[in-house]
């Protein structure tokens, strides 16, 4: 199989070049607006404040099974599956496989093969799943009045655990509408909501859209292809549009969250760490049955390590019948 994984692994699930937007570096307004990250308090928790970083899980950490997955379908004619042959051959050819040794030559043998228990259609699900996992986001919220947040068990668990409140920048251009956080380093290797401006570095935040449709699927056979039979780069396929989709669409069940999603493609499984700039937290927003101790800790670690500690905000939160009352705390 392993000739067969080579060609089908290209073929089948080409990296994400459908994502990139273009921001000009002109600016028509900025306004600041707050996003929020409930978390439980624990060692990753306490780790990520301490050394000022944002973590972006891949799917397969989401406590959403679809989240960000495109399901496969293969409806295709039979034009549509010798182009997709064609460009498997090609694709092969450049990594040194033998055309000749590709054992979907046919539409016929095709089509034998994304059946229920086909090889192919593993190979496709087996790379979809691998690539798929290479998409690292970051999800918030822009409102820390969220009852169900902060009661739930993967956040903040019956109000133990803290809600992080994160500066942002609004920046409108014609055509693009979107709030963008600074963070350090460099964004080489992030694609492709990441940007520079000036000498500063940002990550995008898109809105996540909420809806049960399920049909965008991910057709290997409906790509586009320029006349070497190579992926058409310029254009905006079937698939892309309905990749894009899902990586910013999520069910009805999860509306509550009203979330916005930072997000990046990259091929190092272990790049989850994206470091920010101390100046953009602006609160910290502890449950009310937050332990003292935890308390504690947290505003040691911010004490420690934030030159700006006296300009963050601290919170206690409680929820008083249906209604969620934030106090500021008196630090000194």
């Amino acid at each position: 199989l392993k000739s067969l994984s080579a060609f089908s692994l290209l073929a089948a699930y080409p990296p994400p070049r459908y994502v990139h937007i273009h921001i000009g570096v002109r600016r028509k307004k900025e306004m600041s607006k707050i996003f929020y990250k409930f978390k439980n308090i624990n060692k990753y928790t306490i780790d990520s404040i301490k050394n000022k970083y944002f973590y972006f899980s891949t799917p397969q950490q989401l406590n959403d099974p679809v989240d960000c997955r495109t399901p496969f379908c293969y409806d295709a004619t039979n034009l549509e599956i010798l182009k997709w042959i064609k460009h498997a051959k090609k694709m092969g050819r450049l990594i040194g496989e033998n055309p000749s040794t590709f054992p979907f030559d046919t539409v016929d043998k095709v089509k034998k093969s994304i059946a229920s228990t086909g090889i192919l259609k593993r190979i496709f699900e087996n790379a979809e799943n691998d690539s798929a996992n290479k998409f690292h986001l970051l999800s918030l919220t822009d409102n820390f009045n969220n009852a169900k947040m902060w009661n739930h068990s993967d956040y903040c668990n019956n109000f133990r655990g803290i809600c992080i409140g994160y500066l942002s920048e609004q920046v409108q251009q014609p055509d693009f509408d979107s709030y963008f956080i600074k963070v350090k380093g460099t964004v080489s290797t992030r694609t492709p909501y990441f940007l520079k401006y000036n000498s500063d570095y940002y990550f995008v935040l898109k809105k996540v859209e909420y809806d049960n449709d399920r049909l965008h699927c991910y057709n290997p056979f409906k790509e586009q292809y320029d006349k070497n039979y190579m992926l058409n780069l310029n254009s905006e396929s079937f698939n892309s549009q309905n990749i894009k989709y899902n990586l910013f669409h999520k069910t009805n069940n999860w509306k509550y969250e009203n979330e916005y999603r930072g997000f990046y493609y990259c091929i190092e499984d272990d790049d989850s760490k994206v470091y920010y700039d101390e100046n953009i937290i602006e609160s910290i927003s502890f449950g009310s049955n937050a332990s003292k101790p935890d308390i504690n800790t947290i505003i040691n670690c911010i004490k420690m390590n934030y030159n700006n500690f006296n300009k963050i905000k601290f919170y206690t939160v409680v929820q008083i019948d249906n209604t969620i009352i934030r106090t500021e705390m008196k630090i000194t």
